[in-house]
């Protein structure tokens, strides 16, 4: 566990997502808090902390797990700060991410459960991604079908700002 570890010490502001993303009636926002491994001290797992109604229900003891060691290139051209007129460019700067992920990718993984069924969350975080030096956070839940694989449910796009 480092102390530059670029996933804590930035608060996540969700602002496009549906209904397991983010809060329907705002901006959805949470910090991640690594937790070691006892033996080795590197981050075994991220907790999901929010104070309540700052994102959806099925956050509640989210535990996140990393994958990869290959971070994704900022866009180019780097992105203008976040504000509603930039919204959709951010928005495309993270479906791009999504697009691109595959297994070397940096990136964190685990479960919400919105219902009855676990479903799985990815984020990808995409470092300096804008010309203010902000990382973009590309969100992606899916469903696993029992006969069919993975089937995307929601996408969104958050942005970081340093605590």
């Amino acid at each position: 566990m480092s102390a530059s570890d670029p996933w804590t010490g930035v608060t996540w502001k969700v602002y496009g997502g549906g209904q397991y993303l983010k809060p329907s009636s705002r901006t959805g926002q949470f910090t991640l808090t690594a937790v070691p491994d006892s033996v080795t001290r590197a981050t075994a797992y991220y907790r999901v902390t929010f104070n309540a109604g700052d994102m959806p229900p099925c956050w509640n003891n989210c535990l996140l797990y990393p994958f990869g060691n290959v971070p994704f290139p900022p866009p180019n051209p780097l992105l203008p700060p976040y504000s509603p007129s930039t919204e959709g460019q951010w928005a495309d700067a993270a479906a791009t991410a999504l697009d691109e992920l595959n297994v070397t990718m940096i990136r964190l993984e685990g479960q919400l459960s919105p219902g009855t069924n676990a479903e799985a969350l990815t984020l990808i975080r995409v470092d300096n991604a804008s010309t203010a030096g902000t990382p973009l956070l590309a969100m992606q839940l899916e469903s696993v079908a029992a006969a069919g694989g993975a089937q995307p449910l929601d996408d969104g796009t958050a942005w970081g700002t340093h605590d």
